[in-house]
């Protein structure tokens, strides 16, 4: 059966608002027609009248309702999925409703209650009481989707796993995901779920760093002066090493001090190439390199235990999303971090902005911590392109040491 884009795009939103949850309701979904039309980028006078002709003929099957102008009968307001046609809905597009699935899983959560736990028995029984009264009174607990067993599986797995294991021996993020029996990079998408079923476990906030699992971000690449000093009065020191290290974001929170003969703290977006070039380039060593596309923790401890009086400069792509990374790293921190040859630029082959990033841009421009930078996305907001935003388009550096790039290099005048 032929399911147009509009039909999928109205199941997306019931079963965003509806079908997810555990809750009956008396009263059927409804969706503007309009604007769901607009949603599904179906603008044309034709393809709009054969997208009234579709609805017709489900509406003939029984599948949904159409609710038009009192008047103007020929205008169509609304369309609703009727209660009655909900199961059929759900067989059709291969989903089942929570309420009903929340039904099933309780032999497969009695089995995980019974389970037990070697080190927090009392904790373990206390989750299981929630999420088998969730069950019984047919509720939400910590996030769950009743329609997805599986993943409920996975999640009370994983907890177990991360509660019963050495939280002293630190793991990083991807590695724990894989030892767990998955793809490196489940436990990241899991995160925020399985951080709610810690919490109810434990009855306070808890995050993975708290049960030895370190972000990805836990080694943060740097080139350039830095020494730091520990409580036992011990100190490692970088500055002697040319090539590019990686301290891991425990050394980071265990040195009492960080100190560094640099001038200035350079962030650099793009890790593989960019990043690289500019320590090869990094010849008078006045500044430390750091690669970072985004503040993470361990940057945020690097930067706080720096002495204040080292600026912190950032170089990253001038689309939206590289502004927008330069405006969570002066959120994040607290710092005046500055852009570093970030100027928006023509480019020969063009690239409209997407509708993501003009809500994007609009962001920025009315951010009241990115001021200094506004001409530039005004420049761009206008000319509705991208630009020449990525920084790999600067080439490699054509200077020993800072600034990396001439005046007279051609890209620096192209504006």
């Amino acid at each position: 059966m032929h399911i147009p884009a509009w039909i999928r795009l109205f199941h997306q939103r019931w079963y965003a608002a509806r079908g997810k949850g555990v809750r009956s309701y008396q009263r059927a979904f409804r969706c503007g027609w309009e604007d769901l039309l607009d949603a599904a980028a179906i603008n044309s006078a034709v393809d709009r009248a054969h997208a009234v002709r579709e609805a017709e003929n489900w509406e003939k099957n029984g599948m949904l309702c159409m609710h038009r102008h009192q008047h103007r009968r020929y205008l169509i307001e609304m369309i609703s999925l009727p209660l009655d046609v909900e199961h059929r809905w759900c067989e059709m597009m291969g989903v089942k409703l929570g309420v009903y699935a929340a039904e099933e899983l309780r032999p497969l959560v009695e089995q995980y209650a019974d389970r037990g736990h070697e080190v927090f028995p009392q904790e373990w029984r206390a989750l299981f009481d929630c999420i088998l009264t969730g069950l019984k009174e047919v509720k939400l607990v910590a996030g769950l989707e009743w329609n997805r067993p599986k993943e409920l599986e996975e999640l009370l797995a994983a907890v177990h796993w991360l509660t019963s294991r050495d939280t002293t021996v630190e793991i990083p993020v991807r590695q724990a995901s894989v030892e767990l029996g998955f793809d490196s990079k489940w436990l990241e998408g899991k995160r925020a779920r399985l951080e709610k079923l810690l919490a109810l476990m434990m009855s306070k906030p808890s995050g993975l760093d708290q049960w030895g699992v370190m972000p990805q971000d836990y080694l943060l690449e740097m080139s350039g002066p830095l020494c730091l000093h520990f409580a036992d009065g011990s100190e490692v020191d970088v500055d002697p090493l040319q090539a590019v290290v990686a301290i891991s974001s425990t050394d980071i929170r265990r040195a009492v001090r960080i100190s560094s003969m640099a001038l200035r703290v350079l962030t650099v977006e793009n890790r593989k190439t960019t990043f690289r070039q500019l320590a090869s380039a990094n010849r008078d060593r006045s500044t430390l390199l750091i690669a970072s596309s985004y503040p993470t923790r361990a940057l945020c401890d690097l930067i706080t235990k720096l002495s204040p009086a080292i600026p912190w400069y950032h170089f990253g792509d001038t689309d939206p999303a590289g502004w927008h990374i330069l405006s969570t790293m002066r959120r994040k921190s607290g710092s005046a971090v500055k852009p570093f040859l970030m100027k928006w630029r023509a480019r020969d082959r063009i690239t409209p902005l997407s509708a993501r990033d003009q809500i994007l841009l609009e962001k920025m421009i009315n951010d009241p911590t990115m001021e200094d930078v506004h001409k530039d996305l005004q420049t761009m907001k206008l000319s509705g392109v991208k630009g020449e935003y990525e920084q790999e388009s600067w080439g490699p550096p054509n200077l020993l040491g800072w600034p990396f790039f001439s005046e007279n290099n051609p890209l620096s005048r192209r504006s």
